[in-house]
């Protein structure tokens, strides 16, 4: 359902994960609990193996006779990009409809663009993701403030998203 991120001076990484059942209620059976946990071993691995995500993102891809119905409503698509008054960080609101590797490839694009993630608040609600990103400059660990490399980040962003076709894309950056 959600998650939280912080990470440490010294690069660690907490993860705080909210989950819940298919039909959103609270996980309560230690049956259920351990199925989760095994879950995510088999799933991450134990130890120094390395996990390969594109591969687990693209296996659950796959059409699947559990999938849910579609919403039948359509989500706004929507990138903010700002420096927090409170905070030494760039703040990257999003609100997509929500897809398995959404994460994946915004993570994917905040390093490819030397933007590393302070903090993070991620939230799914009716199959809508609306996340925030607390970022700073890879190398600095400054807030990233060049307006060009932020247009080019929001691009980025709105092209994770599938937001129509590149004109489409620099409207709404410009707008």
């Amino acid at each position: 359902m959600s998650a939280d991120l912080f990470t440490r001076g010294d690069d660690l990484v907490l993860n705080v994960f909210r989950v819940c059942t298919s039909t959103f209620n609270p996980v309560t059976s230690k049956r259920e609990i351990e199925r989760i946990e095994n879950l995510l071993k088999e799933e991450f691995g134990v130890g120094d193996e390395e996990v390969h995500f594109q591969t687990l993102i693209e296996k659950q891809m796959a059409p699947s006779i559990t999938d849910p119905e579609p919403l039948g409503i359509q989500i706004p698509q929507h990138v903010e990009i700002f420096k927090s008054p409170k905070e030494e960080a760039t703040v990257v609101e999003i609100q997509a409809e929500d897809r398995i590797g959404l994460l994946y490839d915004l993570f994917t694009c905040f390093g490819d663009r030397d933007a590393e993630v302070l903090s993070a608040r991620i939230s799914t609600q009716a199959g809508a993701a609306i996340d925030r990103f607390f970022l700073v400059d890879t190398g600095s660990g400054r807030p990233i403030e060049d307006e060009e490399r932020l247009a080019e980040l929001r691009q980025d962003i709105y092209r994770i998203l599938h937001v129509g076709h590149s004109t489409e894309i620099a409207e709404m950056v410009e707008g």
